[in-house]
């Protein structure tokens, strides 16, 4: 059935597994009825403007049963679900309520309600319910996989990789979890236990195509990934050694973010961007742009407030600047790192910035990473779109004028790393 959340096949199955004890007449009437009206709107892939009044007059036969025998699961799921069809979600609350009340030891009425309601309802709200059935069901693996995703959808990748890690997932029984664990292991750099997590898993064997394919895809990306890293690491230690790099600090609604710049590989990119800062140019700005999982970005003047015209995410500070991005030597994407924001034409960046979540390999080679984040790599990850950037200063850089070689400005560039 279109638009068809999971909460309904949960139901349906509660609908027709109802004990019948001494309604048998009656509550067999009611299921076969509503059976039949569920397969008449599956049927016409969902309820059109003609099917409204019999759904209705349905919803009120079933909220009278259940009114009458309150403790009858069965009648109360019909009532909810017919609720759910009709978009009344005031008395779709109600009966979950009371559904959730007869079935206190279900906890996939509560992932199925979170799920259907989680489009609408406030985030932090949200994330506490799924906290709180966590901690009810630490055991379930369908709790636990859910919970597990709400915190990989905040970049909460360390929680993640603990909840995992305490219910030990068996690859060949629980592949999400096990997936769900590698993901945060690539996240927070372990790319040798991600790797070998991940390669643990039968793909052959996994039947859900979703899963099949988050898990195909992530493999190349792992084994990248572990020799990437080495050389990145390498890359740092000479840095940290030799002590020199340009360093800013962006102060946030949040907190302060440190950030260190890449001069030895994007020279150019780390000019405009202390030029830009030194003119004090994205001064209370927001982040206009926010991705779950993957990246905040920010730096575009139209995301003042009071500016009168423009959409935030196409602004630009007049002139566009040279990709570094071709660079033999260019860097990689990793959970820290600092990065340019550009259109899919060459040479269309100018003063848009996006702080990574997680490593991004389809972005390689596309944008120019020009910095990694020092301190505040909580903060990064806690902001959201419409997040304020207080102001962008130049903590330490080296002995020379920072003048970027600029371009002339053609068209409208839109900032997005896609």
């Amino acid at each position: 059935m279109r638009h068809t959340p999971r909460l309904i096949l949960v139901l349906f199955a509660l609908v027709l597994a109802a004990p019948a004890a001494a309604l048998a007449d009656t509550l067999e009437e009611l299921q076969a009825d509503f059976g039949r009206l569920y397969r008449s709107l599956q049927n016409s892939r969902g309820m059109g403007t003609e099917d409204r009044p019999a759904v209705e007059a349905f919803r009120d036969r079933a909220e009278a049963f259940a009114e009458e025998n309150p403790d009858e699961a069965g009648a109360v799921a019909m009532a909810l679900q017919l609720a759910l069809w009709l978009k009344d979600d005031e008395s779709a609350a109600g009966h979950y309520q009371r559904l959730a009340q007869l079935r206190p030891d279900d906890p996939r009425l509560a992932l199925s309600w979170l799920a259907y309601r989680q489009a609408d309802a406030d985030e932090a709200e949200t994330f506490a319910a799924y906290r709180d059935l966590y901690e009810r069901f630490p055991e379930d693996e369908t709790v636990v996989v859910a919970y597990a995703r709400q915190l990989k959808q905040r970049a909460l990748y360390a929680d993640v990789s603990e909840v995992l890690a305490a219910f030990e997932p068996d690859p060949a029984e629980n592949p999400e979890a096990t997936f769900l664990l590698a993901d945060a292991q690539f996240a927070l750099h372990r790319f040798d236990e991600a790797l070998a997590t991940i390669e643990s898993i039968d793909t052959g064997a996994i039947t859900d195509f979703k899963l099949r394919s988050e898990v195909l895809r992530e493999v190349p990306y792992c084994q990248t990934y572990v020799d990437a890293w080495a050389k990145e690491q390498e890359l740092r230690a000479a840095e940290t050694e030799a002590d020199d790099l340009p360093r800013a600090a962006i102060e946030t609604a949040k907190g302060r973010i440190v950030v260190e710049l890449f001069e030895n590989e994007a020279p150019n990119t780390v000019a405009n961007f202390i030029s830009l800062a030194e003119a004090d140019f994205w001064n209370e700005t927001k982040f206009h742009r926010y991705e779950p999982d993957f990246m905040i970005q920010g730096g575009d003047p139209l995301s003042r407030e009071g500016t009168e015209s423009g959409t935030p995410g196409t602004g630009d500070p007049g002139y566009y600047i040279p990709d570094e991005h071709t660079a033999e030597n260019h860097r990689l994407h990793f959970s820290d790192s600092l990065a340019m924001a550009k259109r899919t034409a060459p040479n269309s960046g100018g003063c848009q910035f996006y702080l990574n979540h997680r490593p991004t390999p389809w972005l390689n080679g596309k944008h120019t990473v020009f910095g990694r984040i020092l301190e505040g790599i909580d903060v990064a990850r806690s902001l959201r779109k419409d997040d304020e950037i207080v102001s962008v200063s130049i903590l330490r850089k080296r002995d020379h004028a920072y003048e970027p070689e600029t371009l002339p400005k053609e068209g409208t560039a839109s900032g997005d790393a896609s």
